[in-house]
């Protein structure tokens, strides 16, 4: 889920950036027109509703991780109370003092308590009051509402000195460690091996809106950690294909396995780094959850070719320096690339390039004379809330190599329509 941003004027900005979006995609612009594509097709919007200001601000709102504006406003509206919460002296007192009263009124036998209480289990307990309390606030429990709380307080209240920007070297070392990734790509096979931008498993469409209330919940856990079932019947490849997603390197958290109900074979459509492809997947159905899983089949995967995972991670966290995608134009060594920064009036970037045979690695860096500005800024900044854009020219056509961002990540190209 994308960062909850504190600026409060935020979403009318972006809805200044939908009509300019808008704009620009009426008067035939290729990628305007493309970014608007992906997001309607998304969102299976009619045909009449594509070239909308909605269609416009869905699109937007997609770019930066959000359903939609109305829901990126509610979140804000959420981060606020939890500030609030966390800036009280009294932290969540109020609320385990609200979970206590409603616990003895359940007790004493007042129904529409003990109709709260059995909204979430049958037990009239303090753990229990707790998790209704929680609910209530748009939480999945207790213990995650409380956790969030207790993050916002050390996020607000820990002094953290300003990050220098990284020097020359430092982005160097971390474009070497890039493109090292992409030596052994076969950029003279044909056809092309199949490059995913993600790991060949997604989401569907139905996920979005009011069920994405599952992000706090025990959907998510499960299906971010691979713990995964199948119900009898079930074939064992997708099954096998989700508990991929389990990493050695993270320690799996209790509760409930995902149980998947359903799976069959079917095809839809997956990123890959020179747009999108369909490919044959599992259509899997899973209980607790409205919407489907999908994830890449072995036989599709067969055609993919996938990175060696990086031997060691650099020696600082880098800061605003993820690619979204890019564009190619017709010279064939033209990219226009877009990621995630801050305020044109308030930071500049950029580009820093290396190639090689096989890839291509960009990376925005943040221009120092900007600095100041942003040092001096009245409000929190939140490094990925505005699109910024970028023209990089390549030394030689892009051809069949891979581009690249930070970690040898690969980025989507779209080809300037001619």
């Amino acid at each position: 889920m994308a960062q909850v941003p504190s600026r409060p004027d935020l979403v009318e900005e972006l809805r200044r950036q939908a009509r300019n979006l808008l704009r620009a995609a009426e008067a035939g612009d290729p990628d305007a027109i493309e970014r608007m594509r992906t997001f309607s097709d998304r969102a299976t919007l009619s045909a009449s509703d594509r070239m909308t200001l909605s269609a416009a601000e869905l699109t937007v709102a997609g770019e930066h991780g959000w359903v939609s504006l109305p829901a990126l406003r509610d979140q804000i509206e959420g981060h606020r109370r939890l500030r609030a919460i966390a800036d009280s002296p009294t932290g969540l007192e109020d609320f385990l003092t609200q979970a206590q009263a409603l616990l003895s009124a359940a007790q004493a036998g007042d129904p529409g308590s003990i109709e709260r209480m059995r909204a979430v289990s049958g037990e009239l307990t303090l753990s229990v009051a707790q998790d209704a309390v929680a609910r209530e606030c748009g939480w999945a429990h207790w213990a995650a509402f409380s956790d969030r709380v207790e993050s916002l307080r050390r996020i607000f209240h820990t002094p953290r000195p300003p990050a220098d920007p990284p020097s020359p070297a430092m982005i160097l070392d971390w474009q070497e460690r890039a493109v090292a990734r992409w030596a052994d790509f076969p950029v003279e096979a044909h056809p092309r091996p199949i490059v995913l931008t993600g790991d060949g498993v997604r989401l569907g469409d139905r996920f979005a809106g009011d069920s994405f209330k599952f992000v706090e919940s025990d959907f998510k856990r499960a299906f971010a950690f691979g713990m995964i079932e199948g119900a009898p019947g079930v074939p064992e490849e997708p099954v096998a294909l989700l508990r991929r997603r389990r990493r050695p390197d993270r320690e799996v958290p209790g509760g409930p396995p995902l149980l998947l109900t359903r799976a069959e074979r079917s095809e839809t459509e997956f990123w890959t780094d020179r747009g999108r492809r369909i490919l044959s997947a599992w259509r899997i159905e899973s209980s607790g959850a409205r919407g489907v899983i999908w994830a890449l089949d072995e036989a599709a995967r067969g055609k993919c070719w996938v990175p060696p995972p990086s031997p060691d991670a650099p020696e600082r966290k880098p800061h605003n320096l993820s690619l979204q995608c890019a564009t190619l134009l017709v010279d064939g060594v033209t990219l226009r690339v877009r990621f995630r920064g801050e305020l044109e009036s308030m930071v500049a970037y950029h580009a820093s390039v290396l190639e090689t045979s096989t890839a291509v690695c960009v990376l925005p860096v943040e221009s120092p004379l900007q600095n100041e500005a942003r040092a001096t800024a009245s409000w929190p900044l939140v490094a990925d809330s505005h699109s910024r854009e970028l023209t990089v020219r390549l030394d030689r056509p892009l051809g069949a190599r891979v581009l690249v961002g930070l970690g040898g990540h690969p980025v989507v190209v779209l080809s300037w329509a001619a």
